[in-house]
């Protein structure tokens, strides 16, 4: 059995909770319930919000509609190469 240090636990925690946050912050903004930070990243892309022609856009798309030629990319590549980890 796999054993997660306490560290990498207590990341994917506050992961977890800021996922959480985000949602709740979007859902007050927007009027519309978001399951997951995929949810909202879909919902921002669908409706225009961001660009869609980004590579994170793509990525995300990609991703929900099944295509397993996602790209890989670095948190740089994603936020348009400002140094921003976008989750």
């Amino acid at each position: 059995m796999l054993q997660l240090n306490s560290g990498s636990r207590s990341e994917d925690e506050l992961l977890s909770a800021a996922s959480c946050l985000i949602c709740e912050w979007a859902q007050k903004l927007l009027g519309v319930p978001f399951k997951s930070l995929h949810d909202l990243a879909c919902h921002l892309v669908e409706n225009l919000c961001v660009d869609s022609r980004s590579v994170a856009a793509f990525t995300v798309l990609s991703a929900s509609s099944g295509n397993k030629a996602v790209p890989s990319l670095t948190p740089s590549k994603l936020c348009g190469g400002k140094g921003l980890l976008c989750l």
